[in-house]
């Protein structure tokens, strides 16, 4: 049976390899939110807002396709973790990651399809600094 293409509500790389190495059939449609203006200072509330309202900026123009939409919240030393503004704030954070005893990614996909809206998967994985350390190099390159 072949399904039609759900609609990935993300123009992140990263998600659309994923998703291609894996067979799926989507269609990216970014939902073009403000994420600055979504806050909470809980990091798994955070990310399922997020998601929410990335699923909820594109039902309107998709109502029978399959949406999929996604968030991730980098939780570090009691912070949320922001996407940096520049390079420098870049540095910044990453040496701060590099640093921390403990790093939680929090991950959550919210799936709808049709009227109804399920949040399909929540993910927290904390991470021991010696395994971030060892990708230092790696992170760097880029």
């Amino acid at each position: 049976m072949t399904y039609p293409p759900f609609i990935l509500g993300s123009a992140s790389p990263w998600r659309q390899t994923i998703l291609q190495q894996h067979g799926f059939d989507f269609i990216v449609k970014p939902a073009n939110i403000d994420e600055k203006a979504i806050r909470h200072h809980d990091p798994q509330q955070l990310v399922q807002l997020l998601a929410m309202a990335k699923a909820r900026a594109l039902i309107p123009h998709h109502r029978d396709q399959i949406i999929v939409t996604c968030d991730q919240v980098v939780y570090c030393q009691n912070e949320i973790r922001e996407k940096p503004e520049n390079e420098a704030e870049a540095k910044a954070i990453f040496t701060k990651l590099c640093q921390a005893s403990r790093l939680d990614l929090l991950i959550c996909l919210h799936h709808v399809s049709g009227t109804t809206s399920h949040r399909c998967g929540h993910r927290k994985n904390s991470l021991p600094s010696n395994t971030r350390s060892s990708n230092q190099d790696t992170y760097r390159r880029r």
